[in-house]
């Protein structure tokens, strides 16, 4: 495992880390791991494609929408795009 120096924390900072280290019953050390983790695991969240249940949603939450796309269904020959 590698280690990491923090310096200059603020004594406010300090306190409150350590204050809910005490709540969640975890050391100093296991609750700052415990908030990396937990930001970690946010900024991966974030950078994840959502998943949608079907194309017409993906398009109405796309960057494309507003910009005059039209999509047209046709049973016959499947979707036709006009710009």
């Amino acid at each position: 495992m590698k280690s990491i120096t923090l310096r200059q924390i603020p004594d406010s900072l300090h306190l409150a880390i350590k204050r809910r280290a005490k709540a969640n019953h975890r050391s100093l050390n296991g609750e700052i791991i415990a908030i990396l983790e937990n930001a970690a695991e946010d900024e991966t969240l974030r950078r994840q494609p959502k998943q949608y249940e079907n194309l017409i949603d993906a398009l109405l939450d796309s960057p494309l929408r507003g910009s005059g796309l039209v999509i047209e269904r046709n049973r016959d020959t499947g979707r036709d795009i006009e710009f």
